[in-house]
């Protein structure tokens, strides 16, 4: 906006203040979720006018209650102003009416998305809480301890031995089966806090259907996760007791957890899960290529406790890096703000110079005033061209790398 816009700005706010322009007392605090859309209809043929797409064109009629028929003009546009609207300055009320029913269905648009992302988001944890209460059910428990012992032979023959693909289908028939909601469908250890909190919010018995390599994928991840936050809670030593904190919000970690404490030294048997290795080969399959592969000389939950270490200690750099770059996003959003006030403080400025500049009387004494106040408009509009430089060449902090 250059100095003219500026100050034709500013007279117009002094002119609807002189004409005593006001909202009503009723929609001091109205919302644009308060307006009320009707289609526009041709006032000759009175069908309903189609966009381009063939979508009707709708517009604003009511706010609560009151039709925007008997609104002034200038009351609309503080309405707009007050919804932060764009392209409402200078227009006239009908268009007014268009651009406020245009936001309000956008609004709508975007809140259904988001609450169906949210859904969808709900419906995945719920269904990974589902998995956990089927692997550690008196069904499958002990089955899935033993999922890397030696095979039997009709298992070899029907070579699903390696990828343990008859536990995990049996795991995955009884998660996708309804009838088993009252069983699996609802959260074990109710008595955490933690848990009570997620029962809150998750429904277990809403959740997506699964495969066998599904199931195998999701449980091998949560197994993951709880390795790395369990390194991150035992380096935090006495600073944080709460393990939730180190779950990277995934409450499936701290519920395998709980699950884990339950049933002593269940993890330490699950945990093998993580070396492809053995969790996709048979135990029995000891040749390659005609050749025998003699023992590794270190474990594989050695091998994992180094590798988890080393991830620990990669994310512990990360983790000091990203809080200097969150300090300098705080520094920088404050300096963003405090611009802000300057410059709303010196918009007021200008208004109030602008509506004492009208008041002058035409005199020698009015007309010196009146110059010095005409270099003030120009000295503060001056500062608010360059706040609006600075803003459009430093970028946002979000996007700061």
């Amino acid at each position: 906006m250059n100095d003219a816009s500026l100050l034709a700005a500013s007279v117009q706010k002094v002119q609807a203040a002189k004409k005593g322009v006001n909202l009503p007392n009723s929609l001091q605090d109205a919302a644009i979720s308060d307006v009320i859309v009707e289609n526009v209809v041709d006032k000759v043929t009175q069908e309903v006018i189609l966009d381009d797409d063939g979508t009707p064109i709708s517009t604003a009629f009511s706010i609560l209650g009151v039709p925007f028929s008997s609104l002034k003009v200038d009351q609309i546009r503080m309405l707009c102003s007050k919804w932060n609207l764009k392209k409402y300055r200078g227009v006239s009320r009908d268009k007014l009416c268009l651009v406020i029913a245009q936001n309000q269905q956008l609004m709508v648009v975007y809140a259904a998305q988001a609450v169906t992302v949210k859904d969808k988001k709900m419906e995945l944890q719920a269904s990974k809480f589902r998995l956990l209460n089927v692997v550690f059910s008196e069904d499958f428990f002990e089955r899935v301890l033993k999922m890397n012992d030696k095979k039997q032979k009709d298992e070899l023959d029907a070579g699903k031995a390696g990828n343990n693909q008859r536990l995990w289908s049996s795991i995955s028939d009884e998660y996708n089966d309804s009838l088993n909601d009252e069983v699996y469908g609802v959260f074990a250890f109710v008595e955490d806090e933690q848990i009570a909190e997620f029962a809150e919010t998750i429904d277990i018995r809403n959740y997506v259907k699964l495969d066998w390599m599904k199931a195998t994928t999701w449980f091998k991840a949560i197994v993951t996760d709880y390795e790395l936050a369990t390194t991150w809670f035992t380096k935090s030593g006495q600073h944080e007791p709460n393990f939730y904190n180190f779950c990277k919000k995934k409450p499936t970690t701290y519920y395998y957890r709980l699950y884990a404490e339950s049933r002593p030294n269940s993890h330490k048997a699950f945990s093998v899960v993580l070396d492809d290795r053995i969790f996709s080969e048979s135990t029995t399959d000891q040749k390659k290529d005609g050749k025998h592969r003699g023992p590794s000389t270190t474990s594989p939950l050695k091998r994992k406790e180094a590798v988890m270490t080393r991830v620990a200690d990669s994310m512990t750099d990360k983790l000091v890096s990203t809080k200097k770059l969150q300090d300098r996003r705080t520094e920088k959003i404050q300096v963003r703000r405090d611009m802000r006030m300057e410059k709303l403080q010196l918009e007021q400025n200008i208004a109030s110079y602008v509506m004492n500049v009208c008041s002058l009387p035409d005199t020698a004494g009015g007309n010196s005033a009146r110059e010095v106040m005409q270099t003030m408009i120009q000295s503060n509009s001056a500062r608010i061209e360059e706040i609006k430089n600075w803003f459009d060449n430093d970028p946002s902090p979000v996007e700061t790398p």
